[in-house]
């Protein structure tokens, strides 16, 4: 590993550690009485065939880490303040060697009045790209850090017994590992954020409905492209029984992207004669798109069942504000009192409305199967396997992989510190 870039992640862990620390040492000053804990540890112990879906030269890794989720809570009569440190460190062997590790900082204050309600949220996360399906594919087999910091604010106030306005803005800043010039491995640090106003309305004791209007700005970070997203949203969420609900969005966004680019050329006379020099053109496009957004489920004593359609436009380390569409099919089944079984069938495309990439026909699909046993009152067992597929171009090679997951975790109960 690069000494520099191990530096880097030293100092990224101590100031994480540092922060955690204060924060923490803080609330307990300040919050003895009141401040909780409901924190857990565990191993994991996993194999993954393919980590990068590569579709010759696959080197498969195993891995075996350590789990910690260590948050603390503190609760009044109008506020809640929550600190949730999550930290995961591995001894990998094979082709995700950088991609085990993670720090995990997430904080959210929440002030409750008569009628309104104020949430602030900011979070600090230390990863890699291994977590985005679509950002592996343009890695090609490369491995990247990434650092990003997100943060929130929402206000919402209840109008009457039946309708509440919302007000909330957004921002997320993504950077990549700087001991690779991004340029080179088909990702880009960028910045979005992301204002919208929201009404909801009880129609009645079963239908809910909500309007939506926000704009969204999207920018690559040390560079002049930029992007925006216009949008308007209305849907109705209908209880049909106690059993079933069902949940429909419609929406419009108006995409805009503006950028430099350069034609060629003019002809200037230089003291060493005559040269080129390309000339400055800014670069305008934009172009409507529909999102959306269905779901049916149904809740039983022992069976859960969603089936969800959606498309929505998402910012993205490739480079642009691309459109996502996703279907999947998930079911759990509450086989005893300490037994949950599950699976989850899902599939993903993207696509770029504005025509900014060369994106070909990115398809993704993961069958996942899971069964979590309560071994004691406070420890769990979990058992994970997933099969996957990746299409990066149409009529390209489709490679696969499969990975399973082993978890043993501690839960230590809500604790008052």
């Amino acid at each position: 590993m690069d000494k520099s870039f191990a530096s880097l992640g030293c100092r990224s862990w101590c100031a994480y550690a540092a922060g955690c620390g204060l924060s923490l040492a803080l609330c307990g000053i300040a919050l003895a009485d009141t401040l909780s804990s409901e924190s857990s540890v565990g191993l994991s112990s996993g194999y993954n065939s393919n980590p990068f879906l590569e579709p010759s030269g696959v080197q498969a890794a195993e891995s075996v880490a350590v789990l910690a989720n260590l948050p603390a809570t503190y609760t009044s009569d109008t506020q809640s303040l929550e600190l949730e440190p999550r930290l995961r460190f591995a001894e990998t062997h094979g082709a995700e060697a950088l991609l085990s590790d993670y720090q995990y900082l997430d904080g959210v204050w929440r002030v409750n009045s008569e009628r309104n309600t104020f949430t602030a949220s900011a979070d600090w996360h230390h990863d890699s790209t291994f977590y985005n399906e679509f950002e592996n594919a343009a890695l090609l087999g490369r491995d990247l850090r990434r650092l990003e910091d997100i943060a929130n604010l929402d206000w919402r106030r209840d109008l009457t017994e039946r309708s509440d306005l919302h007000l909330s803005g957004s921002w997320d800043k993504v950077n990549y590992s700087p001991n690779v010039a991004t340029t080179a491995t088909g990702v880009e640090n960028f910045s979005y954020g992301q204002a919208l106003l929201e009404y909801d309305y009880a129609l009645n004791d079963r239908w809910q409905w909500t309007n939506t209007l926000g704009d969204g700005r999207y920018e690559l970070v040390g560079q002049s492209y930029r992007s925006d997203d216009r949008f308007v949203q209305t849907g109705l969420k209908r209880t049909l029984s106690e059993r079933w609900s069902l949940t429909a969005q419609v929406g419009y966004s108006y995409l805009s992207a503006r950028g430099q680019g350069s034609i060629c050329c003019q002809i200037l006379l230089g003291p060493h004669g005559y040269y080129l020099q390309p000339t400055p053109v800014s670069l305008n496009q934009s172009r409507g798109a529909a999102n959306y957004t269905l779901s049916i489920e149904r809740q039983s004593e022992r069976v859960a069942l969603d089936l969800a359609l959606s498309r929505a436009i998402q910012p993205s380390g490739l480079g642009a504000l691309l459109t996502q569409d996703d279907v999947s099919l998930k079911a759990s089944l509450q086989w005893s009192a300490r037994l949950t079984l599950a699976a989850t069938l899902h599939g993903s495309r993207l696509s770029d409305p504005l025509h900014q990439l060369d994106l070909g026909d990115r398809r993704y699909a993961d069958f996942d199967l899971s069964a979590t046993w309560l071994w004691t009152e406070h420890w769990t067992l979990q058992l994970q396997g997933s099969y996957i597929l990746q299409r990066v171009i149409s009529g390209g090679p489709t490679p696969s992989g499969a990975a399973v997951y082993l978890n043993l975790l501690r839960q230590f109960g809500r604790i008052r510190l």
